[in-house]
């Protein structure tokens, strides 16, 4: 494969979908033929949201190759986006023909549409491949991921549990397993399962940085550290980690650094909802209250069933319309002091209670 293509789909997996699309595009050059090039970009770029992008290139791979299965079920989820529902079973048709198991098929839509934020969508594909396959354990993690983004922990905490009853082997379980067990803030039974998954593979480094996160969160800032810096050392992008070293420095009270670190995840990734809650979190324990409400806005737009989402966008919501009413009343009290109404305060120089704003981002904060 030539090295634009691997180089593009290694930043892609690590959340660089620019850079990605670039390499794709420089392996186009080259050969306008490539189809491996032309697929992975139709998925990057649905990924971005250029939908019609997405389709011209996997309709070009398919007059290419007519039997790649992978380029109906992308353009099969892509015209269910459009409501072309016509055009969408028939492309999954096809697809469900060259795919030996129908199973496939459900598992493998349910994935792209999850990458392009359609988590509910995905979830029913994925319902559909374990209604067809019971014992499949892979199906049961891929839902129990979908799940947990969702925000539904219990429910993916019991898919990781059956998936790793039907495939003790199945790591990647352990490791979202022990993800989902930080959210429900049991931390001693996640870093038991993150300890698991790094015995099983010692170079995880998303493992060693959701332990980070849980023994951060155990008031062990010495081995969060530790673990932090093992997943830089593991990381060939540091853009990978960027988040949760945002959330620590954050924590240690380096907040310019730490809102560096959140702009730049949401640079390399702009669907990162972790990283718009956590970002919007800051910038509302700093008074940015307009800048809080757009990433609490954009991350609900991205993942419309976070229910953390809503509840610190009514925060902030609230949160500003104390300021209003504090800068009415104090520039209704300098009017009668001053024998004529001058507004001298604003907005910006009503903020109080900065304290209590920076401990509901410590206590709230999402992994």
């Amino acid at each position: 494969m030539p090295a634009y293509i691997q180089r593009g789909m290694v930043c892609s997996e690590l959340g660089n979908k620019q850079q990605a699309l670039q390499d794709f595009n420089q392996a186009l050059k080259r050969d306008p033929n490539a189809v491996d090039a032309i697929l992975q970009r139709g998925k990057i770029r649905a990924e971005l949201g250029d939908r019609e992008g997405a389709i011209a290139d996997f309709t070009q791979v398919l007059n290419l190759d007519p039997n790649f299965a992978e380029a109906y079920l992308y353009r099969s989820a892509l015209q269910l986006e459009l409501d072309e529902r016509q055009k969408a079973s028939e492309d999954f048709n096809l697809a469900v023909q060259l795919l030996p198991n129908a199973a496939d098929a459900y598992i493998e839509r349910g994935q792209f549409r999850a990458r392009m934020g359609g988590l509910r969508e995905a979830l029913e594909d994925l319902n559909r491949c374990l209604r067809m396959h019971p014992d499949f354990a892979g199906g049961y993690l891929q839902r129990g991921i979908i799940r947990s983004t969702l925000g539904d922990i219990e429910g993916s905490i019991s898919d990781f549990d059956q998936a790793l009853n039907l495939d003790s082997t199945l790591d990647s379980a352990y490791l979202h397993r022990g993800n989902a067990k930080a959210q429900t803030t049991d931390y001693a039974a996640a870093i038991e399962d993150l300890n698991q998954a790094i015995r099983a593979n010692s170079d995880l480094a998303t493992a060693y940085l959701h332990r980070s996160a849980a023994y951060l969160r155990l008031n062990d800032p010495e081995k969060a550290t530790s673990d932090l810096q093992t997943a830089l050392k593991l990381s060939p992008n540091p853009n990978a980690v960027s988040l949760n070293r945002g959330m620590l420095l954050a924590r240690w009270g380096d907040e310019q650094n730490a809102l560096e670190d959140f702009n730049q995840t949401i640079q390399a990734n702009p669907r990162a909802v972790a990283a718009h809650y956590n970002r919007g979190l800051l910038l509302s324990s700093l008074g940015d209250q307009q800048g809080a409400l757009a990433d609490f806005n954009q991350e609900l737009k991205i993942n419309p069933g976070s229910a953390a989402a809503y509840l610190s966008r009514g925060a902030t919501r609230a949160e500003m319309g104390r300021e209003k009413r504090r800068c009415k009343i104090l520039n209704e009290h300098c009017s009668l002091h001053l024998g004529s109404y001058q507004p001298i305060f604003s907005a910006a120089s009503c903020r109080w209670n900065s304290a209590i704003r920076r401990e509901r981002w410590r206590t709230s904060t999402r992994f």
